[in-house]
């Protein structure tokens, strides 16, 4: 699984610039993010945004998609702290994030190896 998480927030148009993705081993796993203003009804109209998650395991490999749409307002760029979770470091989510390693993210395609 992936699991992407965020500082709590109180409301939805209150953009997310960092976040923490969980990655859990023992097998392939994929999600996505899906944003827009979260205001207004603009989302009809196409005005959203989504990065795709996508980890291979047997190669230990995450890539991260390029930024696909767009919205005003939009974060364009952000840090996306990586936790590998597997049968070496156990754990759960934490309220700090202990980070496998930090990734700037721009917008583009990304391939890391964890």
């Amino acid at each position: 699984s992936i699991l992407p998480t965020g500082k709590l927030i109180q409301h939805s148009s209150i953009p997310q610039h960092d976040l923490c993705l969980y990655i859990y081993a023992g097998g392939d796993a994929s999600c996505s993010i899906y944003e827009d203003e979260g205001c207004n009804y603009n989302y009809e109209k196409g005005q959203y945004s989504r990065i795709e998650f996508n980890y291979k395991d047997n190669e230990g490999i995450l890539h991260i998609s390029r930024l696909k749409g767009s919205y005003p307002g939009q974060v364009l760029k952000r840090n996306f702290d990586v936790v590998l979770i597997n049968r070496d470091s156990a754990g759960g989510l934490d309220v700090q994030c202990k980070h496998l390693r930090t990734v700037e993210y721009r917008g583009l395609d990304i391939e890391i190896k964890l």
